[in-house]
């Protein structure tokens, strides 16, 4: 296992419509060698602003909450939260919600600390 701690965030490549994985962006490293997507099966936690934990809890996608058609691409289903097109929705959360853990319009950015298995 490997663990990584520091500011989550998102990943928007230019030049493509969509908002790629949802990130940890490590201490201490810049640039994609600090960036690690959080995807299936990872352990994440969450701290709050208050430095409380919000969310501690392995990583489990849902693909369908918040799907609806892209405005410009008609019968091209996508998810949206925050008005943004993104590529999952943890497990039983609203999109909109934990969007707003990554999307932070104030750059006030929340912490967090991710496992992941050795090698990945």
């Amino acid at each position: 296992m490997k663990k990584y701690v520091g500011k989550l965030d998102w990943l928007i490549e230019q030049g493509i419509d969509t908002a790629y994985p949802w990130i940890l962006e490590e201490d201490g490293k810049i640039g994609y060698a600090g960036t690690h997507p959080i995807v299936a099966g990872d352990h994440l936690k969450i701290y709050g602003e208050d430095g409380a934990v919000i969310f501690d809890s392995a990583i489990m996608p849902d693909y369908q909450i918040g799907r609806a058609e892209h405005p410009m691409i008609k019968g091209l289903e996508v998810q949206f939260a925050l008005g943004c097109w993104v590529c999952w929705i943890q497990k039983d959360w609203q999109p909109d919600a934990w969007a707003a853990l990554f999307i932070r319009s104030d750059n006030n950015y929340l912490r967090g600390e991710l496992t992941k298995k050795e090698g990945v």
